[in-house]
């Protein structure tokens, strides 16, 4: 009672032809429903990140996917699915012409999906936990072990004010660790693009940027320890890693390192279409979209 009394009131006032909100995955089938019951028309959803299957169902009209494999991933209910890539990452390609190399391998921090509890009842957060931190641990360990090699641990997050002590704590031991080990931490003010653009590698588990890191034709280790559902699980591909062991990290990532065959450049090319196609403007393509439907409607 307390969503549907949210939901209208939400929507009561708003009587327009389209609706358009990269709060995707926020637009369950009452929702969607009640929007609907209220006069909205039409509602578009762009996809703002990297979705796990199992999350929820998906409802609108039209949905602006990064890629038909998210299309396939997802539980989505809607009339026109198209795969258009990602916004911010198209405006960065035009932005960023040329950029001169930096790093052999960019590592995202994903700090703000860990739990300040470690609670077993919380299945995703204690799981998260375990994943990234053994990741974390390969990527220091291989950093000693090749001190030549450039690596950047790319920040994500900008403002800590909501985190209580002890994630804060939590997350500041980890920047100073990195940095005592031979790894640049970027700074809050650095574009997170910017420096993928700058890597050769990206090195990620689940963040969205890692997959946009195909969309600047850049080589990614996927580290899929726990084998989550919404990435990529075939530990026979050269970009992916299942298992957690240091030994089966650094191999897959030293091949990537020395490897620029016709084999590695098509195989991320194909990754590219997969997980995050950019064929074209994204924004261009929604605005033909609006300007088709608002016209078909006189």
């Amino acid at each position: 009672m307390k969503q549907y009394a949210l939901y209208y009131s939400l929507s009561c006032n708003i009587k327009v032809d389209i609706l358009i909100s990269a709060h995707d995955n926020g637009y369950t089938a009452l929702k969607y429903f009640i929007f609907k019951q209220n006069g909205i028309k039409n509602i578009f959803l762009i996809q703002n990140g990297t979705r796990d299957p199992l999350d929820n169902y998906i409802f609108c009209d039209d949905y602006f996917a990064h890629s038909i494999k998210q299309i396939e991933l997802q539980n989505i209910v809607a009339k026109n699915k198209y795969p258009i890539g990602s916004i911010p990452l198209y405006s960065k390609i035009k932005e960023y012409k040329s950029v001169e190399k930096k790093y052999d391998i960019c590592f995202i921090e994903e700090m703000h999906r860990i739990s300040s509890k470690m609670d077993p009842m919380e299945k995703e957060p204690f799981e998260f936990n375990a994943v990234y931190n053994k990741l974390i641990d390969n990527v220091i360990k291989f950093s000693n072990t090749h001190r030549n090699i450039k690596i950047c641990f790319i920040r994500r997050i900008v403002d800590m004010s909501n985190f209580n002590y002890l994630r804060k704590q939590t997350i500041e031991r980890l920047y100073t660790r990195l940095k005592l080990n031979n790894i640049y931490v970027s700074k809050i003010i650095e574009d997170s693009y910017l420096n993928v653009m700058a890597s050769d590698i990206t090195v990620f588990y689940m963040s969205t940027l890692g997959f946009e890191a195909l969309g600047f034709e850049k080589k990614i280790l996927n580290c899929n320890y726990n084998k989550h559902r919404a990435l990529m699980l075939n530990d026979l591909e050269i970009g992916v890693v299942l298992k957690d062991d240091y030994s089966s990290f650094e191999k897959k990532l030293l091949f990537l390192i020395e490897n620029n065959s016709k084999e590695t450049k098509n195989y991320y090319e194909n990754k590219k279409f997969q997980y995050m196609n950019i064929n074209g403007d994204p924004s261009k393509f929604i605005s033909n979209r609006i300007l088709e439907e608002t016209q078909s409607s006189f």
